[in-house]
Parts: C-alpha cells; structure tokens; sequence
C-alpha cells in the first residue's frame, strides 16, 4: 500500500528509474519511516487481508460444497 502511494511520484521524479531502482528506493524509504507513519498503511493491510480471508473461506466452502454434491 506504501509502495502503491508513493511509487507514481518516484517515477515522476525519476523517470529513467528501473522497476528494481524503484523497489530499492521504496525500500528504504520504508524503513527510514517513523511507526506511527506506518501505522495507517499496516492498519489498512491488516483489514484488507481480514477481507481477504473472509472471501477466501467463503469461495473455499462453494468449492467444497460442490464436491460433496
């Protein structure tokens, strides 16, 4: 999520950048950032995955559900 905010202005700013140039730049900048600045991003992939697995779970018993019939 970080990387998806912050990926289009280094491109705009680096525009000969290499998709792996952008990686390592993301990187670090990632890990310069203060906690309570990460916060909001790992609290957002913390409820997306939470979406996640419900809809997994949800499609897993379809599937089953299916065999069994």
């Amino acid at each position: 999520l970080f990387a998806k905010d912050r990926r289009p202005q280094i491109k705009a700013e680096q525009p000969e950048a290499k998709v792996t140039d952008v990686a390592k730049i993301l990187g670090e900048e990632w890990r310069g950032l203060a906690d309570n600045s990460k916060r909001k991003y790992q609290e957002e992939a913390a409820r997306l995955k939470e979406i996640y697995d419900q809809e997994k779970a949800k499609f897993s018993a379809g599937i089953l559900n299916e065999k069994l019939a």
